[in-house]
């Protein structure tokens, strides 16, 4: 696994364990008098005629059938010269001035697995602004390393953007995050379980067996003040779509989400991956793509549709003219996740080349049509895709991002003074150049009382933790920053536990739902769902982690290490619950139980009920 440094001893306040975490607080950081004019693309303006459509109903009797009108252009293409790079899981929008966004995820730098990335159209989608770093994972925070497959929504003010993260090195045992903002490209507060903007807690919680995927891949649907919330669910033996709403009129419309059920039923072998949905107001239908049989020479689109937003079905797979090894498609829609047929329809996705090498894929954009017949044309389903090398081109340089090194998290002892910080940006093909001390730069929302600057060297005033941001050439980056007294421990081959209870977050609603005191409620009638008990544990040394017995090789920790703990689970009504010795829970009879969960010297409790 990944360095235990760059994991948050808190994750929201509900957790045993939750620990303040400073968000800097002090203001405006005086940086030597530059001044620099930090600007963000204005919000979309909304459209105006749902009350045409609103009234529409879908007829189940109509299928929606899709074809691609062109081979389309290349909105991402790696440069020339360059071995790796990508910009998958596109989410698009048009805007009712005509105007395009569109958001990616990048590979991520120092480190770190990903970014997103934005750039935006102003001419129907022919040529694309420069790419721009606009989310990335948090340091010492329970999305990081990693920010990745992003699903974007507008409504209420807000541009909301779900995406994936794990605190296993694996990638397995993912979780569902959302970030909000006022522009397309930021800058982004995230939801800390209560509210946004403190450290990041997910809005969907994995529950099952941590050697799965996990949840993830999220896309949002707002129709009529309800926000459909589709997410990926993958165990060791399913892979599933599932969907949950929520109340888009509330602020703070995490704490309302609702489990509807399984949305799609996908295949593992050959696999189909995540799907992108939207709703088609001119047919009062829910719309998904997919890519089958991804990064396969025979991939093509797979299309589904739902008359009621829970239940999809398959519709068309498309090959003609799709380009060949392609995944992660999206589709574009406005802003609140709908499709107007009086609007230009355009679909993404990446692809590799004829090599198929991993991680070097373009990202191509492709114009398509809607229509609805009486039965789903399945005609194109044989056909041969496009199986073309990837284009190669020569780009300009600039700066489309900055990061620190050091994993993002520096952690020095107060007596041994100043040290630098490691400042550099990167360009689109992530080349990495060191910013100089006499360049301009500057940093902001720290603890001035914990930390100072004197250019690029951090001066340590007092024991304390504080996030810092860092500004170069119109990009930021933020770090964290933790002063410690004498004799602390930083790096130990065998850290001592010195804290542990629940890792179960709430909320968490579906067949396993966690209530607010922390009571799970299992359902008796859904077999196939199952919940592993995972301990929060921190160390003497500040790292923390997810814990059970028989993690594996998935689940090291950050930096190589496996510490191996003898956790042991017992019920006070074993015929309600069955408990495996790697914590996963089998539901066997209505009824209640009292799990106890102990490791060492440590132990916490924790109600199950299961009812039918």
């Amino acid at each position: 696994m990944k360095d235990l440094k760059n994991k948050p001893a808190a994750i929201i306040a509900a957790l045993l364990l939750a620990v303040m975490i400073l968000t800097g607080g002090c203001g405006k950081v005086d940086h030597g008098g530059a001044d620099y004019d930090e600007t963000y693309r204005s919000p979309a303006v909304e459209f105006t005629d749902w009350e045409e459509y609103k009234d529409v109903k879908a007829d189940p009797s109509k299928f929606m059938n899709v074809s691609i009108t062109g081979t389309g252009i290349d909105i991402h293409a790696n440069s020339t010269g360059s071995n790796y790079g990508y910009r998958y899981g596109p989410s698009m929008f048009y805007n009712s001035d005509g105007s395009m966004d569109a958001w990616f995820a990048s590979p991520g730098a120092a480190g770190l697995w990903d970014y997103f990335t934005y750039k935006n159209s102003t001419d129907g989608g022919n040529i694309w602004s420069n790419d721009k770093v606009v989310l990335e994972p948090t340091a010492d925070a329970m999305d990081y390393p990693s920010v990745c497959d992003p699903g974007v929504i507008y409504f209420s003010g807000y541009y909301y953007i779900g995406y994936t993260s794990t605190v296993f090195s694996g990638g397995v045992a993912n979780n569902v995050f959302v970030a909000r903002a006022k522009h397309p490209d930021g800058p982004y507060e995230k939801w800390d379980g209560s509210g946004w903007g403190g450290s990041p807690a997910p809005v969907i919680y994995y529950t099952d067996d941590a050697a799965g995927f996990g949840a993830g891949e999220p896309s949002f649907v707002e129709l009529n003040g309800t926000l459909y919330v589709y997410y990926t669910w993958t165990t060791p033996s399913s892979q599933t779509t599932r969907v949950a709403i929520a109340d888009a009129t509330d602020e703070n419309w995490p704490l309302t989400l609702q489990y509807k059920g399984i949305a799609m039923e996908r295949e593992t072998s050959p696999n189909t991956d995540s799907p992108d949905v939207k709703y088609v107001e001119d047919y009062g239908k829910f719309i998904a793509i997919t890519v089958a049989s991804r990064m396969n020479p025979d991939s093509g689109l797979q299309f589904w549709e739902s008359n009621d937003g829970f239940t999809f079905y398959k519709t068309n797979l498309l090959k003609t003219n799709v380009y060949s090894c392609a995944h992660n498609a999206g589709l574009m829609g406005r802003p609140n996740g709908h499709i107007n047929l009086k609007d230009p329809q355009f679909l993404a996705y990446a692809y590799g080349g004829t090599d198929n090498a991993w991680g070097r894929w373009n990202t191509r954009l492709q114009p398509f049509t809607i229509t609805l017949g009486d039965a789903i044309d399945d005609s194109d389903a044989g056909n041969e895709n496009l199986k073309l090398p990837q284009e190669r081109i020569d780009r300009d340089v600039w700066v489309m991002g900055i990061t620190t090194r050091s994993n993002q998290h520096y952690e020095r002892i107060l007596s041994a003074g100043p040290f630098k910080i490691e400042l550099f940006w990167f360009d689109v093909a992530y080349t990495n150049i060191n910013v100089e001390p006499d360049e301009e730069y500057y940093f902001t929302d720290y603890d001035t009382s914990v930390i100072g600057f004197d250019k690029l060297n951090c001066v340590p005033k007092k024991v304390g933790e504080t996030y810092v941001t860092a500004h170069y050439k119109g990009a930021k980056h933020r770090f964290k920053v933790t002063i410690l007294p004498d004799g602390a421990p930083i790096e130990l081959e065998n850290p001592k536990l010195v804290e542990f209870g629940t890792a179960l977050i709430w909320p968490c609603d579906g067949p396993v739902k966690i209530e607010k005191d922390g009571t799970v409620v299992m359902s008796i009638s859904s077999r196939r769902d199952k919940l592993q008990l995972r301990s929060l544990a921190r160390f003497e040394d500040r790292n923390w982690m997810e814990l059970f017995n028989h993690q594996g090789d998935s689940a090291r920790f950050w930096d190589g290490h496996s510490y191996v703990y003898d956790i042991s689970y017992s019920s006070s009504a074993d015929n309600v619950v069955q408990i495996a010795t790697n914590g996963i829970v089998t539901a066997r009879r209505p009824g209640e139980t009292v799990v106890t969960v102990t490791c060492g010297e440590f132990s916490y409790e924790v109600k199950i009920m299961v009812v039918e």
